[in-house]
């Protein structure tokens, strides 16, 4: 519901970007290098999110920024959320005496699918604070 009433503005905000022009693919022979074909990828998209967000109005970009913050917010609520299932799962294993390999095993895979998913919100978190 709080996402929906800044969906609208973000449409508004997402409908001037089809008047943006992205800058040219690098060509397929850099697959020749992977790393090099990353690295320009990497630059291109860079470049392409500073103008099209330099091109946008002071108000389009607060609108952004606070979409995906929200968004965020709420990506924290739920991991949140699978914490406490987490937790009560493991609960109910203990209580039933369930202490096979693949229950732990089960339990360590989705707390490292939780660590990866923090890690890539945090390197986000810092790709837009180096883009403003």
């Amino acid at each position: 519901m709080e996402l929906r009433s800044e969906s609208r503005e973000m449409e508004r905000v997402s409908a001037s970007r089809r008047d943006f022009r992205l800058t040219p693919l690098a060509s397929a022979w850099w697959w020749l290098l992977p790393p090099v074909k990353l690295a320009l990828d990497r630059l291109r998209r860079r470049s392409d999110r500073r103008s099209y967000i330099s091109s946008l109005p002071p108000e389009d970009v607060a609108v952004m920024v606070s979409y995906v913050n929200k968004a965020t917010g709420w990506l924290v609520v739920s991991v949140g959320g699978l914490l406490l299932a987490l937790e009560a799962t493991w609960n109910l294993l203990r209580t039933w005496h369930v202490t096979a390999f693949w229950s732990i095993a089960a339990w360590l895979l989705i707390a490292a699918a939780v660590v990866a998913l923090v890690a890539a919100e945090v390197l986000r978190a810092r790709r837009v604070e180096g883009a403003n």
